[in-house]
Order: structure tokens, then C-alpha cells, then sequence
């Protein structure tokens, strides 16, 4: 498939990559932290959630801004 006519929605085979590599240093984290300094997974997510939603936002409206352009 040409990658002009892929759908903005199929991740190519770098972002899959890049993905699974920050979801395992991110669980390796989170294990040597619950064992070495006794942090649960729960009070990382508390720390993290307001970060996470700020960069889904972003996100959000980064691709709001790219189809308002490319209708013109």
C-alpha cells in the first residue's frame, strides 16, 4: 500500500515499535519501584494522569487544527 493512501489511523511499524519499547520500560519501572522503593502502580498513576491528559489534549487538538487545514 502507498503510503500517501494509508489511513491516518494505522500506526506504521516505528510508532508500534517505539510503543512496545516505552510500555516495557514503563513496566520495568513500575516493578523496581513497588519492590526496591514501595510505591504502587496506583500512586504513579495519580502523578501521571494530569500529564497524560494534557499531552491527549494536545493531541487533540493538533489533529482538529490538521483537517481544518486540509478542508481549505
Amino acid at each position: 500500500m502507498d503510503p500517501q493512501q494509508r489511513p491516518h489511523w494505522q500506526p506504521t511499524s516505528r510508532q508500534v515499535t517505539v510503543g512496545a519499547v516505552v510500555g516495557v520500560l514503563v513496566a520495568v519501572l513500575l516493578v523496581t519501584n513497588y519492590y526496591f522503593i514501595h510505591q504502587s502502580a496506583w500512586e504513579w498513576l495519580k502523578l501521571l494522569i494530569v500529564p497524560a491528559v494534557l499531552a491527549g489534549g494536545g493531541l487533540w487538538f493538533n489533529t482538529q487544527q490538521r483537517e481544518r487545514a486540509s478542508k481549505r
